[in-house]
Formats: structure tokens, sequence, C-alpha cells
């Protein structure tokens, strides 16, 4: 029989792959901290950071990172829970 992961949490898979996806595109933009993305995008340090964290994206904070971090359609989709 299979060994199975019962502990899997999928709203936190979810979380960590978008917090992937950001840090991936920070590095792209040459965007070294989360406080320098913070003062680009308009979103307070501590909101990014817990968000970055926790996940509980609110769309306008979405809508600023991908004003400057420029997410793909792939990316875009993968942030918005979107299965292909």
């Amino acid at each position: 029989m299979p060994k199975v992961k019962l502990g899997r949490d999928p709203g936190q898979e979810h979380t960590a792959d978008i917090a992937k996806i950001i840090k991936h595109h920070m590095t792209d933009r040459d965007i070294a901290t989360q406080t320098a993305l913070a003062e680009r995008t308009g979103i307070p340090r501590q909101t990014l950071g817990r968000r970055m964290r926790r996940g509980g994206w609110e769309l306008d904070e979405l809508m600023a990172l991908d004003k400057v971090l420029r997410f793909t359609a792939e990316d875009a989709a993968a942030i918005m829970g979107v299965r292909r």
C-alpha cells in the first residue's frame, strides 16, 4: 500500500507557491528585500511580510505587486489558484 501524506494542507502549499513566485520575480527585477518591494508597491512592510507568510492577499495588493514585478500569465494564474 502506498504511503499517504495525511498532514497535507493545500492552502498552506498555495501560500508557499505564491511566496516562491514573488521571490522569483523579485530577483528578476533586482529587488533585494521585502522592505524594498514594500516601498515600491506602497504596501506596508508589515502587511507584506504577513501576507508572504500567511497568505490572504487582497486584490489591490496583488495588482500593486503586478505593476512592479510584471507577472507572466502562468504566474498570475497560479497566484489566483487556476489549475491547468
